[in-house]
């Protein structure tokens, strides 16, 4: 292991390979593993900015993958992680599907090209433990509204007498009402379904400290925590707490207490990054001080990017960002071509300024010249930018940009204080 990389997810939800660092959820995952063994179908939901990516990703995948086969084929449970629903999914999600079996089960495997069910038949042939873990399923709904083409399929492929993929549908908690439009054809998913609250501050605080931990255990160069500093980050990113109101406004949160995942592992990561370029072991409450709060890393992730741009690139990002994201925080991907004609920007400009962000990690490439926002926790930011920009003032103001002002005041007062004592010996 890198001893370089980080124990903090950042932006990225944590996958399977991550698992190492990822705690504060172990309830959450054993109830959903009981779910998947009991039931053929099972519905997740949850407010956005919970963590339901990472709770699935890394703590549910990662306890199925480590499970022991059942008997023959040798082969282990295979897990299918699903989220691009943007244009044909079920097709994607059958070639998903072949191509994990054709990994796990050799010449055996399911080939391209077949219906979903037959495939998802001929996989359970090849490993009779399948999982099928659909994520982030309100973006089909967004993409493809009441369309039930996706219950349709799902619905053939748990109607089989024979074994049958056990089959996870995660939602954020304000797309319940969409997901209802699957009832006629799946009439047992909202039974028993799984609510997925933010962190506890218990849970946040295990989020925290033991992956440190474990980045020692694992690359031999311990690495401490100021207890203050862990209490300080627990209270500034607490849903009610010190957020800012466009992050507390979003669709989802409520006024219900906890700890939002993404916030959290975004301020960590920059907190890391500090610590390390700085030579230290320690994470500190003052290194926290010195970059503001917790509300200022959020808008200096965006800022930070932003400022790297050139001012005819800002403003085309002004333009192109606003097509991104919906007045209700919402992620939206759209081609560079749409995005260039919605923006009245050359397709070159725009496509320049989405490599420019994409290297930022503000932005994402989802397909063939398709992106989309990086991940909900910038909306917020993004939406409280694009006002500033179009102002005409200068981005880049935060915390770290404030310093950079501050130092050099210090230093033209400094010159002026030696001019004049210059001019008083004369």
């Amino acid at each position: 292991m890198e001893s370089s990389r980080s124990p903090y997810a950042g932006l990225s939800p944590y996958s399977a390979a991550d698992a190492d660092f990822f705690f504060g959820r172990e309830r959450e995952r054993r109830v959903i593993v009981n779910s998947l063994d009991a039931r053929s179908l099972t519905l997740v939901f949850g407010p956005r900015g919970a963590g339901k990516s990472s709770l699935l990703r890394a703590g549910v995948v990662r306890a199925l993958e480590a499970r022991e086969p059942l008997g023959e084929p040798s082969s282990g449970p295979a897990v299918v992680v699903f989220s691009d629903w943007r244009s044909d999914p079920l097709s994607r999600l059958t070639d998903e599907i072949a191509s994990t079996i054709e990994r796990a089960g050799g010449e055996a495997a399911p080939s391209n090209g077949g219906s979903f069910a037959d495939t998802v038949a001929r996989a359970t042939h090849v490993v009779p433990e399948l999982y099928l873990i659909l994520d982030s399923v309100e973006d089909y709904f967004f993409y493809h509204g009441a369309d039930p083409t996706l219950a349709v399929g799902l619905a053939r492929v748990l109607d089989r007498r024979e074994a049958t993929p056990r089959v996870l549908l995660s939602v954020r908690d304000d797309a319940l009402g969409e997901v209802a439009r699957f009832g006629p054809q799946l009439p047992t998913l909202l039974q028993g379904p799984i609510r997925i609250g933010h962190l506890t501050r218990e849970g946040a605080r295990e989020a925290i400290v033991r992956p440190l931990q474990r980045y020692g255990e694992l690359c031999g160069t311990e690495m401490e925590i100021e207890p203050l500093l862990v209490e300080t980050v627990l209270d500034e990113v607490q849903t009610g707490g010190h957020l800012a109101p466009e992050i507390m406004a979003q669709p989802g949160m409520g006024d219900e207490p906890g700890i939002e995942m993404a916030y959290l592992q975004i301020v960590l990561t920059r907190l890391w990054e500090e610590e390390i370029a700085m030579g230290s072991h320690c994470l500190r409450l003052a290194t926290l001080q010195g970059l503001g709060d917790a509300q200022a890393i959020l808008r200096e992730t965006v800022d930070d990017a932003l400022v790297r741009l050139s001012p005819d690139e800002q403003e085309t990002a002004a333009d192109v960002l606003g097509f991104l994201v919906t007045p209700s925080g919402n992620r939206i991907a759209q081609t560079i071509p749409d995005l260039a004609a919605y923006s009245g920007r050359a397709e070159a400009d725009v496509a320049q300024v989405a490599e420019r962000l994409s290297d930022q990690r503000i932005v994402r490439f989802v397909g063939p010249a398709t992106i989309e926002v990086f991940h909900d926790a910038l909306s917020a930011p993004i939406l409280a930018w694009r006002p500033t920009a179009r102002g005409g003032r200068k981005i880049g103001t935060g915390a770290r940009q404030v310093k950079r002002y501050t130092v050099l005041v210090v230093v033209l007062a400094v010159v002026a204080v030696v001019e004049l004592l210059l001019l008083l010996s004369r």
